[in-house]
């Protein structure tokens, strides 16, 4: 007797997986366009699921289609955030040439972030105190990625030969360190400088630490 195909595997409607994934992304970009908007207003401790729902227009189902807590909404909200953030930096950095001209361009690229008003209203909400433990991962994995485009500038300059003093893992930490505390300042009111001195001082201090030549060039006019 004939015997048909020991293994036969359903098949899927066709179409019906691209719907189901343009249906879950809808579904991810709106909890994500709530979450925002629930987190403006009320704040962490006050955002809740119910809320968030309310704002996006979905049921609970949906919810935890994609997360299991508001905890888990709320940090894939900031490191989605943060990777948009860094590949746009990447981006510009990588366009900016030289290794010199590479770091002055991630130096005046974070600093240029406190002029945008949901950078510094994300920032504000994120670094919070009374942000729980839970995003300390998020906030790891964040500040590796902004800080890629720099530490890279850095090896390709020492590489080169244009920073003789520099240790590109180091002295990325130190100057990410320095130019984020000044970003901070500037968003919560407290800058002690304009941008243009502030990458003046960060640049006169980071080019002296990599043993690179000083440029009397002033920013504006570059």
């Amino acid at each position: 007797m004939a015997r048909g195909p020991a293994n036969l595997t359903a098949v899927e409607p066709e179409g019906s997986r691209p719907d189901r994934d343009a249906k879950h992304a809808d579904e991810r970009e709106r909890l994500y366009r709530a979450g925002w908007v629930v987190l403006r207003r009320n704040g962490y401790a006050n955002a809740g699921i119910t809320e968030i729902l309310g704002e996006a227009g979905l049921g609970t189902r949906a919810f935890y289609r994609h997360f299991d807590s508001k905890d888990e909404l709320l940090v894939a909200m900031f490191a989605d955030n943060a990777s948009a953030t860094a590949r746009r930096l990447a981006d510009h950095v990588d366009l900016a040439g030289s290794p010199l001209a590479r770091v002055r361009a991630w130096i005046d690229e974070i600093l240029a972030l406190a002029d945008d008003p949901r950078h510094g209203e994300a920032a504000r909400m994120f670094i919070s105190p009374t942000m729980p433990g839970v995003f300390d991962a998020a906030g790891n994995e964040a500040i590796a990625e902004l800080r890629a485009p720099l530490r890279s500038a850095l090896a390709a300059g020492a590489e080169a030969g244009d920073f003789p003093d520099c240790d590109p893992d180091a002295d990325a930490a130190t100057i990410h360190a320095i130019v984020w505390r000044l970003f901070i300042d500037a968003i919560n009111g407290r800058a002690i400088m304009d941008r243009d001195e502030a990458r003046a001082h960060v640049e006169r201090f980071a080019l002296r630490a990599l043993g690179a030549p000083p440029d009397p060039t002033p920013w504006r006019a570059r």
